[in-house]
């Protein structure tokens, strides 16, 4: 009686503990493919010549591209085509920001606070050059707000 038990506890164990040991599997090797995938290379290198792939993951729009570019880490992304798409630069100082950004968010009454609220710079493909523009995103209850700008302090759909 007391083997049968035994054997019937550890079945249930290794019942229970198998999918959770499984889903560990260690992704590195999908994730080498993708950071040597040629046509991502290609593309990242094309728009920024230094940079340094870190990471690629799928994503629902075809791939995110972390790399390191003069020495911050910035997000890249890329259609399933690897088309470029836009890359974004996470993070900036509020004293970074154009004069006209501030003046124009400024102007519309909000108050940015440093701890909270988040500023990045998005470049993205406008015809033969890279265009350019703000997201500032303030974090507020019920829901967060999120504002774009161009360099010039004109505002853009987010």
């Amino acid at each position: 009686m007391r083997m049968k038990r035994t054997i019937w506890t550890s079945g249930i164990f290794a019942l229970i503990c198998l999918p959770v040991l499984t889903a560990c599997n260690d992704d590195d090797d999908n994730e080498d493919v993708l950071r040597n995938n040629q046509n991502i290379i290609q593309t990242v290198t094309s728009i920024y010549p230094s940079a340094q792939i870190l990471e690629v993951e799928p994503d629902y729009q075809g791939y995110e591209v972390q790399m390191s570019l003069d020495g911050r880490e910035v997000e890249m992304h890329l259609d399933g085509n690897y088309g470029w798409i836009y890359t974004e630069f996470e993070d900036m100082a509020w004293s970074a920001l154009p004069e006209a950004v501030v003046s124009a968010f400024n102007s519309e009454s909000y108050v940015f606070n440093p701890y909270e609220d988040d500023v990045d710079r998005i470049e993205y493909p406008s015809g033969e050059t890279v265009g350019e523009y703000y997201r500032i995103e303030l974090d507020r209850e019920p829901a967060d707000i999120v504002l774009c700008y161009n360099p010039d302090g004109s505002k853009r759909q987010p």
